[in-house]
């Protein structure tokens, strides 16, 4: 392949689906704990028990994912259909675990947070498969991985701003400081969150409008694939 604009456009747009997917799931890795206890009114306990039964929810249900993705042709592309399938519940999901309508509610943490934790995994699962799919060329794919790690990097980079929004939307206390870690900052947190997400679904959308796949699996030799094939390559490949 060669280097023209065109290709640079598609490397871009490949690698903003990582941007985007930081975007949304690295600010709640990283800062919906500290909504949790300090905003949202979760005991401290209960919220690390969520997160610890996120993650045994994560373990069953990525396998699913990856074997769903391996027997479907969505008309929209093998992979590159989920940042928009997925990415539309993820952004809903990732807004709601920063709304504070049900303040203190256990049951509603956990059914925004696993929800939009298993639509990250329908994102980010086929998204881990699309640049096999878009060409063959090894040296290409290096390109696109680079691509795709720097942005990735990007958005890290940005989810660090984000008290630095926050503080644009909290209320002031007397000494004209912003509130940013208080139940009274829980509009400038959701305010926040809506804006990282819609930013996040943006890319979503350029990633999925760039991306064409030329290099897809047959349907004949995905359609035998099944969940306990993840079980038999841990006894097959010892590394």
């Amino acid at each position: 392949m060669n280097t023209s604009s065109s290709n640079w456009i598609t490397r871009i747009g490949f690698g903003s689906g990582d941007l985007a997917q930081n975007l949304i799931y690295q600010t709640v890795c990283m800062y919906l704990l500290i909504f949790y206890t300090n905003v949202y009114g979760l005991a401290p306990s209960d919220a690390a028990f969520m997160f610890l039964v996120v993650r045994i929810v994560d373990v069953l249900w990525d396998p699913i994912v990856g074997t769903f993705i391996d027997q479907h042709n969505p008309r929209w592309g093998k992979y590159r259909s989920y940042l928009v399938l997925a990415g539309v519940p993820l952004t809903g999901f990732a807004i709601l675990c920063f709304w504070n309508g049900f303040s203190g509610s256990l049951v509603y943490a956990y059914i925004t947070y696993v929800g939009m934790s298993m639509c990250y995994t329908l994102v980010n699962v086929p998204y881990g498969a699309l640049n096999s799919s878009l060409t063959r060329d090894t040296e290409e794919i290096t390109v696109l991985t680079s691509t795709r790690m720097f942005m990735a990097n990007l958005g890290a980079l940005i989810v660090k701003s984000l008290p630095m929004v926050i503080a644009l939307f909290a209320p002031m206390a007397a000494d004209g400081t912003a509130i940013t870690d208080k139940p009274e900052s829980a509009t400038a947190w959701f305010i926040t969150m809506t804006i990282f997400a819609l930013a996040g679904l943006a890319l979503l959308i350029f990633s999925f409008s760039q991306c064409k796949e030329r290099v897809v699996m047959d349907a004949k030799e995905s359609e035998n694939v099944k969940v306990s094939d993840l079980w038999m390559e841990f006894v097959r490949n010892r590394p």
